[in-house]
């Protein structure tokens, strides 16, 4: 199934790995420069709205 045919909101999911990316970079005290943030953001809402799921059992 594609996460495109469910209700699930791939932004929500970017915006989640984002936040996640951002505390793993605080944690070597780096930051990234906002063009590569949003080019990181963008590259994962697009993987996610093309991306095959399945259920975990």
């Amino acid at each position: 199934m594609k996460l495109a045919d469910t209700f699930i909101d791939p932004q929500a999911g970017a915006l989640l790995a984002q936040d996640a990316l951002a505390e793993w970079l605080d944690r070597y005290r780096l930051e990234l420069d906002s063009e590569s943030e949003q080019v990181i953001y963008e590259s994962i809402l697009d993987t996610l709205k093309r991306a095959e799921l399945r259920e975990l059992k």
